[in-house]
């Protein structure tokens, strides 16, 4: 078999010259192979940092590749806590699949447009208004150049995905279409995309307490096996509240209402965390979520209380 395979290359060989004398490679003569190959190569397991920089000191600088799971009761704030994520990492030109599974992709939408219209200092959005079919003039026209500014700068780095084509079996299917999306989106930017899927109840139904390891079991194995970090919200229940520390997931995240008093703008939130890993810690993180944004922030003084 090698001697053939040998003759086979031999005159190909022969007309290439010694490295020392080898012209420098035009991007065009390689071929599509290479290129990918190259393209490939140069990608690395990346952490998502969180911008939060409580978090991220506790994350070793952001959360790593496998599942991340954003626990709290109904309203308490994970829908946004997945938003600032996605924020942060188009920020950074970092690409995002963010499977809007509970208000679907028009829900994620309105989200990022009043979002996008704090960050440049337009008026509040009227999406009451938009809703109604009620908008004036002046406010269509602000709604279109901000839908514009999305479209150009934000949508390129995150793909948002309302539903999950399935027939039997929804796990696989997220998986299957995860795998194709992150391989395309790596391709295009060079970086391992930072997945986000809300909520785990929309993705499939885990009523028995014996399926949800499983379900996260296997989106992790997934997810540490392709370099991915993500992130999957869950509405809390006490079952899971007692049994966290045992999860099948690299953290645990719950939010809780703080005891602190809000303002009109900042809602007080607290960030309990448990990581699973050789370290063990666990520990609670005061955030601020700003209601005019949608958006978490760090205090400008956080108070850390940590438990071994």
């Amino acid at each position: 078999m090698r001697e053939p395979l040998l003759a086979l290359f031999r005159d190909t060989t022969r007309t290439l010259a010694p490295a020392a004398s080898q012209p420098r490679l035009l991007t065009a003569e390689l071929s599509m192979y290479l290129r990918r190959f190259l393209r490939l190569g140069a990608l690395s397991p990346q952490l998502a940092p969180s911008g939060l920089a409580g978090l991220d000191a506790r994350l070793a600088g952001g959360f790593g590749f496998g599942l991340h799971l954003v626990c709290g009761e109904t309203g308490i704030g994970k829908t946004a806590f997945l938003d600032s994520m996605a924020w942060e990492a188009v920020s950074s030109k970092r690409p995002v699949l963010y499977y809007a599974l509970r208000d679907g992709e028009l829900g994620a939408w309105e989200r990022l447009i009043r979002t996008l219209g704090f960050i440049l200092g337009d008026p509040a959005v009227p999406l009451d208004a938009l809703r109604f079919h009620a908008l004036a003039p002046d406010d269509l026209e602000m709604l279109t150049r901000l839908d514009r500014s999305l479209q150009d700068a934000v949508l390129p780095y995150l793909s948002l995905v309302g539903t999950i084509p399935a027939y039997t079996d929804t796990l696989s299917a997220l998986i299957q279409d995860v795998r194709l999306r992150a391989r395309e989106v790596s391709e295009r930017h060079g970086k391992i995309p930072l997945l986000l899927v809300d909520d785990l109840e929309h993705l499939l139904p885990v009523s028995r307490p014996r399926q949800l390891p499983l379900v996260l079991s296997r989106l992790d194995e997934v997810l540490a096996a392709d370099s991915t970090p993500g992130l999957l919200t869950m509405t809390m229940s006490d079952s899971l509240l007692l049994g966290r520390e045992s999860l099948p997931v690299h953290s645990v995240l719950t939010l809780t209402k703080a005891s602190g008093s809000a303002t009109d703008t900042l809602e007080q939130v607290d960030l309990d965390l448990k990581i699973n890993d050789h370290t063990a810690w666990a520990g609670t993180l005061p955030l601020l979520l700003e209601r005019r944004s949608g958006l978490f922030a760090q205090p400008p003084t956080p108070i850390e209380h940590e438990s071994e």
